[in-house]
Order: structure tokens, then sequence, then C-alpha cells
């Protein structure tokens, strides 16, 4: 009894949130595929996904940017006042821009990472953030058309 109680936890501990089927999302050049846990809800629009905790506590919206004229340093100015955010945090690390804050009294976390194929763009808000990080470490191309160009 008690070996059996230790190996489901170390399942749980090592193997967490069961995901679904990756979701395939992004710009017909490039397509994009992440993890969806298991009961979470998704929805797709061209270039984005949203994914949603069931009981909408948590949710991650991801955004690829493929038009050569939205920069990361555009987004960096923008997208603070279009979430309107308060208690503003920016910081540069490599290629990615974290920008933290909060809204109407909830934490988000916003990275932007320049690409090959594009900007992507992630704003993650509620607690799950295990899970959470392991849907934006699970996003990756899974189809691509030659000829794109880094975005600076």
């Amino acid at each position: 009894m008690v070996r059996s109680i230790l190996m489901f936890l170390c399942f749980v501990c090592f193997y967490g949130t069961a995901f679904a089927e990756p979701a395939v999302f992004g710009p017909k050049e490039c397509q994009y595929s992440i993890d969806v846990p298991e009961g979470w809800d998704k929805s797709v629009t061209g270039s984005s996904i949203l994914v949603t905790s069931s009981d909408k506590e948590n949710s991650l919206a991801v955004t690829i940017f493929d038009d050569k004229k939205v920069t990361i340093k555009s987004l960096q100015q923008i997208l603070p006042s279009k979430l309107g955010l308060t208690d503003v945090v920016k910081q540069e690390k490599k290629q990615d821009v974290f920008i933290t804050g909060t809204c109407e009294g909830v934490s988000l976390q916003v990275t932007l990472r320049s690409t090959a194929e594009g900007i992507i763009t992630t704003i993650a808000a509620g607690n799950e953030k295990d899970i959470l990080k392991k849907c934006i470490s699970s996003l990756h191309v899974v189809s691509k058309k030659e000829g794109n160009k880094k975005h600076e």
C-alpha cells in the first residue's frame, strides 16, 4: 500500500498535469504547436491562441507577429498601456524582453521573443506558474516556408 502511494506521488511529481493533443496555430508561412493541458479550453484565431483553465483562473495568450513592421521595441512600448498594466517592470535578457505588471489586481507576465519566423508574444496570468511554463516551453515551429527574415 505504502509503495503504491509512493509510486503515485512520484508519477505526479515527475509528470504533473496531463496534456491533451497539441494545438496548431499561426500564419500560413509558419505554423506553431503548443501543448494544452487536459481540461483547459483553447481558442485559435489566425496567428493567436488563448488557453484558459476550466476555472478561468489561469490563462495564456500567444500571438505570432510576422509583419516586418512590428518590432520588439514597438511592442515593448505599446503593450503595457494596451493591457492596462500598472507597477510595470521591464527586463531585457538576450533576445527576450520580459514585462510584468498588474491589471485589475491580476499579475501578468509578458514575454517578447524575436525569432527568424517573427515575434512571439506570450501573456500569462494566474497562479499555476508551472503549468503555464510547461505550455510556453512546449511552443515550437511545426511547419515553415522558406524566405522568412529575422525581426529586430
